[in-house]
């Protein structure tokens, strides 16, 4: 039910690394929905996007009234959840709903590729970025800047990173 739709969405946003989603063919209502749900978003060229749910005199219930606002912009998102517009890869990019729009051919390979710098990265420290990024948005700038150096200071003393600087403290970055 719209319950468990929810829930799976919230469960996917709390995941604690950075999830991409691929989007390959159609993200209407719920799969759109599904891919806010990410931290980031790819596209291939083919792929379409569409909020249906008004038309079918409901709205979207598993977050896309709060996400998509937060990525596109209130009046943006209105116009796509209100009228039901179907969009494309392209503007899709072009709006900030997708953070790249890849090849159809091998499109699976150019995701691998996309995600790559960003796999090869230390677990700890993007578990820490992401939580600084997504926990930061909801707070006040002063209490998002404290979450920060937290958890700046938790991936400076952890083991992780005294290992990749030969068991030694990390530089002070900042």
């Amino acid at each position: 039910g719209p319950g468990t739709w929810g829930q799976t969405r919230a469960r996917l946003a709390g995941i604690p690394q950075p999830v991409v989603a691929a989007v390959n063919g159609q993200a209407w209502g719920g799969g759109c929905e599904l891919a806010l749900a990410c931290l980031l978003r790819v596209a291939a060229e083919s792929a379409h996007f569409r909020f249906v749910e008004v038309a079918h005199g409901a709205i979207p219930g598993s977050g896309g009234t709060q996400r998509l606002p937060r990525l596109v912009g209130l009046s943006c998102a209105a116009r796509l959840i209100l009228s039901g517009v179907q969009i494309d890869a392209h503007l899709a990019a072009d709006l900030g709903l997708v953070d790249a729009v890849l090849p159809d051919e091998g499109f699976l390979d150019h995701v691998l590729a996309w995600v790559a710098p960003m796999a090869a990265q230390p677990r700890h420290s993007l578990v820490a970025a992401k939580r600084a990024l997504v926990d930061g948005l909801d707070l006040p700038l002063a209490h998002g800047l404290a979450l920060e150096q937290s958890l700046f200071r938790s991936v400076l003393r952890s083991p992780q990173t005294r290992a990749l600087h030969g068991g030694h403290a990390s530089p002070k970055l900042t």
